[in-house]
């Protein structure tokens, strides 16, 4: 608990007990999470809390948000420093088990906006088949 602790002194955010279990379950998940998943994870904590939390992480760097379809959020732990460079990195949604990965390794293309226009975020997601599913679709 003491990392999850450090992470938050980093930031400049106060390391209240809910705020360390939401990031500390973010960390041990290793996937994406909803806000309905951190809700099921954390039944003692209730929704607009865990939001705050979110939010508060969002905005200090510390978790990205992901779009990735399906109609809700999902945040995932952020690995670089920069917002923008994490936000670069391509999602992966599988269509059958509605699972969404970080593929970190991969860096989304550089795209060239036309002038006067400026990028806070980009979003590149692939949709298809995870490993596990892939299995049973060629059953």
């Amino acid at each position: 608990m003491k990392k999850i602790e450090n992470i938050l002194i980093e930031k400049d955010i106060q390391p209240t007990a809910t705020r360390l279990l939401v990031l500390k379950a973010i960390e041990n998940n290793g996937a994406p999470l909803s806000l309905n998943d951190l809700e099921n994870l954390l039944d003692t904590v209730d929704k607009s809390t865990i939001f705050r939390a979110l939010t508060l992480f969002a905005e200090k760097g510390i978790i990205h948000e992901i779009e990735d379809g399906s109609g809700c959020r999902k945040y995932c732990r952020c690995t670089h420093n920069n917002s923008l460079a994490q936000s670069s990195f391509v999602h992966f949604t599988c269509i059958k088990c509605h699972k969404t990965v970080c593929l970190n390794e991969i860096i989304s293309p550089n795209i060239e906006i036309p002038e006067g226009y400026s990028i806070l975020e980009q979003s590149f997601l692939i949709k298809g088949f995870c490993p596990d599913c892939q299995l049973k679709v060629q059953d």
